[in-house]
């Protein structure tokens, strides 16, 4: 199955988190609970420097839900414009590509 593409924007300085649903073909949400997840933040999608790592957590109460987020802190230290990003899932010994798509900062005013 191909990644979804969402593109996000990202407040510097500011917590950061995107809920996010997966349902399977029929609109029914996929068993996740014993899956592990990892999502980056790079320059490109070739890129070798991690420009981000954000937490990612399970939602035990609500099926297929998961949410990814940074804390102000993590924001305050991005130092570029743009990026790309991407969320894997592994489950059951396989790994999928969940969702992908560009990455803007805007800057903060207030410090």
């Amino acid at each position: 199955m191909p990644a979804a593409s969402y593109d996000i924007t990202i407040e510097r300085g500011a917590d950061y988190s995107l809920p996010l649903v997966f349902k399977d073909g029929n609109g029914t949400p996929l068993n996740i609970i014993a899956a592990t997840f990892k999502a980056q933040i790079r320059e490109a999608a070739e890129g070798n420097v991690i420009l981000a790592t954000f937490t990612v957590t399970v939602d035990g109460e609500t099926p297929g839900r998961v949410v990814i987020s940074l804390t102000g802190s993590q924001t305050a230290d991005l130092d570029f414009a743009s990026g790309v990003y991407d969320l894997f899932m592994s489950n059951a010994g396989i790994s999928y590509r969940m969702v992908a798509g560009n990455v803007t900062i805007t800057p903060t005013v207030t410090r």
